[in-house]
């Protein structure tokens, strides 16, 4: 009977600590402003990133709203 209990507290301790680290994992994604982005469809529309590499400005890029 020892042994259950023994064994039970070590699985909610586990159980525990991996809600914490998840529920920490959120909370540092939502800070970064990670989940927004996996959310939209595309990170850089194409448009940016073709005209970033061309060589415009980048503020002109912004300017014109994507």
């Amino acid at each position: 009977m020892k042994d259950d209990q023994a064994l039970s507290a070590i699985l909610s301790i586990v159980l525990m600590l991996i809600l914490v680290i998840a529920l920490a994992a959120l909370v540092f994604l939502l800070s970064t402003g990670m989940l927004s982005n996996l959310t939209k469809p595309t990170f850089i529309s194409p448009k940016i990133s073709a005209q970033a590499i061309s060589g415009k400005n980048v503020i002109d890029i912004f300017n014109q709203g994507g």
